[in-house]
């Protein structure tokens, strides 16, 4: 894995985090329920990704300083929170499982949100997965090591790609995909 801090030295990437996206169930109400978990790098995170005022009741920051206070700790929908009675500062069963590997872990819920960036919740009642965050360092530790992440950047206005990926080649980093909002 290349430290994330090599995309900085392409003159189009102002700011880089890495954020993995896993499978994962969480015992509510008896049940496991399937969930995408996104892990994230709780100091990168903030300045790299697009974030709103009406994604979650609490700010950006206040929801990265919960999840520096409990490593375990993770931020759950809330209408998810309120449909299982699920309550800041409750302990919660879930499993990760990603790459031919799971884990069993016993997370904190310490947040609420309603949205996430490039996570959009299913119309279909019957289809609802919730999605779970939490930091990426801790799924790595409970997983057995790293696994796979994408790389979020933020970058100048009106850049070219093209040019950014080959920018980035000159300095080992391989971009397999790419996605521009």
């Amino acid at each position: 894995f290349v430290p994330v801090g090599e995309h900085l030295k392409v003159p189009e990437i102002e700011a880089a985090a890495r954020i993995g996206k896993y499978g994962a169930s969480l015992q509510v109400q008896g049940q496991w329920r399937e969930a995408t978990l996104y892990g994230v790098d709780r100091i990168d995170f903030p300045l790299a990704a697009y974030w709103r005022r009406d994604f979650a009741p609490a700010s950006l920051g206040a929801l990265m300083n919960a999840l520096a206070v409990a490593p375990e700790g993770i931020l759950l929908r809330r209408d998810f929170m309120a449909q299982n009675r699920i309550r800041v500062g409750d302990e919660i069963q879930m499993r990760i499982s990603n790459y031919g590997q799971r884990a069993e872990t016993t997370a904190k819920v310490v947040g609420e949100i309603d949205y996430f960036p490039t996570w959009y919740p299913d119309p279909d009642p019957t289809k609802f997965s919730p999605v779970v965050v939490g930091n990426l360092e801790y799924i790595f530790e409970v997983s057995g090591g790293e696994m796979p992440y994408d790389v979020w950047a933020k970058t100048k206005p009106g850049i070219d790609y093209g040019q950014m990926v080959r920018d980035l080649r000159q300095h080992d980093i391989i971009v397999v995909d790419y996605q521009s909002a």
